[in-house]
């Protein structure tokens, strides 16, 4: 099944994330280096955000956003000298986990 991208905007996905883990959003800007002006300005009122933002946000929150912009399973294969091996199903993993799997050139998504 082909991935379908949800629209939405991620930096008010991301406010609701932060009102329910923190008690202000100065608590959050202090663990991403932000004050609560620079949140307001740089996260919370933009529709998209850079990658490396994105998963700086996702491991301070500890929430995959990436998630949130597609609605469907992943048709995932891998292949060695040997063997092919076509999956179709959904995982939940850390944004460094996803970096490493793709880094070690073993994932192919389809």
């Amino acid at each position: 099944m082909p991935m379908k991208l949800v629209d939405i905007h991620i930096g008010q996905e991301i406010k609701k994330i932060v009102e329910q883990k923190y008690a202000s959003y100065s608590e959050f800007g202090r663990q991403i280096g932000k004050s609560r002006q620079n949140i307001q300005s740089q996260i919370f009122s933009k529709n998209s955000l850079h990658t490396n933002m994105l998963v700086k946000l996702s491991n301070t929150l500890g929430v995959n956003l990436f998630k949130l912009f597609v609605d469907a399973e992943e048709s995932v294969s891998y292949s060695n000298d040997k063997t092919k091996i076509l999956l179709n199903f959904q995982m939940e993993i850390t944004p460094e986990e996803w970096k490493e799997m793709k880094l070690s050139n073993r994932l192919k998504i389809t």
